[in-house]
């Protein structure tokens, strides 16, 4: 996967030694290299709007969250599918990420409202424990099967 930055500068690659590579098209330079991904590395999201941070997904089903700031990931969803995650997008306004997979789901993460405590299969944190603060605690939202997929057209989120 290999995907360019809105600054029109960056170019991420990924690759499959299990590592992302950050190239500056200006100076035609290699500038960083991530390490973190267990398995190859088979998917690639910028944000939307925060352009240092993005995504990257594994043939493993685990998704990282970067930050161009840091060369290790700054958070990680150990299975957050059963099988390769093929792609990963954001909603234009940059509050929900999507993940697609070989495990025919879709799934739909967003970051938990401010107070909110996390309790789903992907967070253990106990009622008296504070949220994590970091730039995307996840949460599933909704979970599609390809075969609904097909039938829908639109899919509304509410708050």
């Amino acid at each position: 996967s290999v995907k360019c930055n809105k600054n029109g500068n960056w170019v991420l690659s990924a690759s499959r030694d299990n590592t992302i590579k950050l190239f500056d098209l200006r100076m035609m330079k290699e500038m960083y290299t991530f390490r973190g991904h267990k398995r190859e590395v088979t998917s690639l999201a910028w944000h939307p709007f925060h352009e240092e941070f993005f995504v990257s997904g594994g043939w493993d089903g685990s998704i990282f969250f970067w930050s161009t700031d840091h060369t290790d990931p700054q958070a990680e969803i150990a299975n957050a599918h059963d099988s390769s995650v093929w792609d990963l997008g954001w909603h234009p306004l940059g509050h929900i990420l999507c993940s697609g997979s070989n495990d025919h789901t879709t799934k739909f993460w967003t970051r938990q409202r401010p107070g909110d405590l996390m309790k789903d299969r992907y967070n253990s944190f106990g009622s008296q424990q504070q949220p994590r603060p970091r730039f995307l605690n996840t949460m599933v939202v909704l979970v599609l099967y390809d075969d609904l997929i097909k039938r829908l057209s639109f899919v509304s989120i509410d708050n």
